[in-house]
């Protein structure tokens, strides 16, 4: 009886540090940005004629260091995002390490195909 108690006691024991590691294991928070909040600073970049303006990569490079795990755009302005395609756009975010969760958007139901991703 006794040895049967010790062995209780000493898987016990043995099974605590396996429990504390569990419980400080951290996951990573999915925390969103809504670019609108950026708007000033994104509206400041230059992305005409196809050409991604290098200050804009490093704006979505920023958010993504700071934490920033997807973005909900807002500047959808003739078939665009600030600019880009909406191909471009999820290839920029993307590249930045995030991901684009949703988006402000409004068109026709006959130009929807042309915009797919």
């Amino acid at each position: 009886m006794k040895d049967r108690i010790c062995l209780c006691v000493l898987a016990a024991l043995l099974m605590i540090p396996v429990a504390v590691t569990a419980q400080t294991k951290k996951t990573k928070k999915e925390v969103a940005i809504q670019l609108y909040s950026v708007r000033d600073i994104l509206n400041r970049v230059d992305n005409k004629d196809g050409k991604c303006d290098p200050a804009y990569t490093a704006i979505l490079a920023k958010l993504a260091k700071m934490g920033y795990t997807g973005v909900e755009a807002a500047n959808y302005n003739n078939g665009k995002f600030y600019d880009r395609t909406p191909r471009q756009f999820k290839n920029d975010v993307e590249s930045a390490g995030m991901k684009v969760l949703s988006s402000h958007a409004a068109h026709t139901a006959n130009h929807l195909h042309q915009y797919a991703i």
